[in-house]
């Protein structure tokens, strides 16, 4: 972890097995254009979030409850005009998880999306940070890839991600 705790929770890890797949060699950043209001489409994720919860691993059998998430498929749109002044964005999803029920109301159905990239088409664009319950099932928090602008090591993360802002597409 690099950074200051009050500033940014960022995590950054060295991929060994897969490296050499060109999906991964080739990943370009972008940054969301939020000048004019509107949507940008065609935006998606994956994670563990907690509607994806089963009791056991599928097929195997258990005596004993062990918890097990599948992954989730999450696409949706970012809306550019939301969170303006503020380095936030929100992904609202296409399909959003039936609230959690059980003693779990109060707890959001996307608990473990946090820390998914999130991708406009095959851009990265951010990170999800959290479910802000208040906005809803259908809307997680985004970081944009460009906060890191803002730490006080922001070279030594671009120089790790081997990204330059510059050729960031818009």
């Amino acid at each position: 972890l690099i950074g200051a705790e009050d500033v940014a929770d960022l995590a950054l890890l060295e991929l060994i097995a897969g490296a050499d797949d060109p999906g991964l060699r080739n990943r370009r950043f972008g940054e969301v254009d939020r000048s004019a209001p509107g949507f940008m489409e065609r935006c998606w994720t994956i994670g563990f979030p907690r509607f994806k919860e089963r009791a056991v691993v599928p097929g195997k059998q258990s005596a004993a409850w062990r918890p097990f998430r599948s992954s989730a498929l999450v696409s949706g749109r970012i809306p550019t005009g939301e969170n303006l002044g503020r380095q936030l964005l929100s992904l609202h999803v296409g399909h959003a998880p039936l609230p959690l029920t059980g003693g779990a109301e109060d707890q959001s159905a996307w608990k473990g999306m946090s820390g998914a990239v999130v991708f406009a088409d095959q851009v990265v664009v951010g990170v999800i940070t959290e479910h802000h319950l208040p906005e809803g099932d259908s809307s997680l928090t985004v970081v944009p890839i460009t906060a890191i602008h803002d730490l006080p090591d922001a070279e030594e993360w671009w120089r790790l991600l081997e990204a330059r802002p510059a050729d960031f597409v818009r």
